[in-house]
């Protein structure tokens, strides 16, 4: 730094001051971006909740991918979006949930570019099984 001119040495400071402001601005913008996603996240499971509540199939696979694993008794499969709403249909036919409340927060982690995240629930629910008559 000692053998730069005091010319350069003010155009050095101003980048140097540009860099940390870029970078500030940088990290803000992720941080929002993990906030949008830790809300959007909160927000899925209340639809989620709604779904249950309401036996509406089509609002539950709304918050889902096209396709998903499965992993079920030992076996994985790839399932389809229609294949998981039909198979809620066929559920919430048969059940009438009363209550499906979040017995603590979610346990919610976002990737530190926010492109991948995990979420685990612990769940109360009740439900009546039989046939439900929709009047």
């Amino acid at each position: 730094m000692k053998y730069l001119s005091k010319n350069r040495m003010k155009y050095f400071k101003i980048y140097l001051l540009i860099f940390f402001i870029q970078q500030t601005l940088i990290s803000c913008k992720v941080k929002n971006d993990k906030i949008s996603s830790f809300e959007r996240l909160i927000q899925s499971n209340e639809i989620q909740r709604t779904a249950h509540m309401e036996n509406n199939a089509e609002l539950l696979v709304s918050q889902i991918a096209d396709s998903m694993y499965s992993i079920s008794n030992g076996q994985i499969e790839l399932v389809s979006n229609q294949d998981t709403k039909e198979k809620f249909e066929k559920y919430f036919s048969l059940v009438k949930y009363t209550s499906w409340d979040d017995i603590r927060q979610p346990m919610i982690e976002i990737s530190e570019d926010g492109k991948s995240a995990s979420v685990n629930y612990q769940k109360w629910n009740t439900k009546r099984k039989g046939r439900i008559r929709h009047y």
